[in-house]
């Protein structure tokens, strides 16, 4: 996967991170795949006031990449994006996408135009999501991101990433560890949830990784030691 927008980006524009998580990768990945996790719980901050949840997304495969994209005309930003568009009340045209690679790296690219207007008029952030498992239970989280506006400022620059940071540390964590300990040592799918709206991405992708996983096998199992 190409992320050469982080090291391409202004310096001010740019931050990663990293926060240990306790759970599976899958359950960390499902997290991304499903945005409309937003509207439910980041109330206040990143939710789009109920439009993603009720948007189906479009979900597409390019080779082992899967995408899932929603688009959401003539709606409302999300709150971090207001202050930086010129009449943070009007209508927008926003836009959240995500593109799977395996096992489990993610772009998750979202923004905001005043609605009927180009992309490039408005708010645009592109960021990494990437997953490596520690334990079967526990995985090693980075995440980095770029943004395509007001890329000078560094005071922004540090106030998006005690954000972004503080969000997922006291919100996206403690529902995915509520998750894993609920779940415990069973495989997610055996335990036949019911799919939502949201969850086509995510579906998607623990199907297309265990077809992978079940390759690897068999080609380990031809080979022989």
């Amino acid at each position: 996967p190409d992320y050469s927008f982080l090291p391409d980006s202004h310096p001010n524009a740019v931050f990663t991170g990293y926060l240990p998580t306790a759970c599976d990768y899958r359950l960390a990945t499902d997290n991304i795949m499903d945005l409309t996790h937003a509207d439910y719980l980041h109330i206040g901050s990143l939710d789009t006031h109920g439009a993603i949840a009720r948007t189906r997304a479009s979900v597409r495969e390019d080779g082992q990449s899967i995408h899932c994209d929603w688009w959401l005309p003539n709606s409302i930003a999300i709150d971090v994006f207001k202050p930086n568009l010129a009449n943070p009340d009007a209508p927008v045209d926003a836009w959240f996408e995500v593109c799977w690679d395996p096992p489990a790296l993610m772009v998750l690219r979202a923004g905001a135009t005043p609605a009927g207007r180009p992309r490039e008029e408005g708010v645009d952030v592109q960021a990494v999501h990437l997953m490596t498992p520690e334990t079967e239970t526990t995985t090693h989280y980075f995440f980095g991101s770029a943004r395509h506006f007001n890329v000078e400022d560094a005071g922004l620059n540090h106030f998006l990433r005690e954000f972004i940071t503080e969000a997922f540390r006291t919100q996206d964590k403690p529902m995915l560890e509520a998750q894993q300990r609920s779940i415990g040592s069973e495989d997610l799918l055996t335990r036949r949830p019911i799919a939502l709206l949201g969850d086509a991405g995510g579906l998607r992708v623990r199907r297309a990784l265990e077809r992978l996983l079940l390759a690897e096998r068999d080609h380990a199992a031809a080979v022989g030691p």
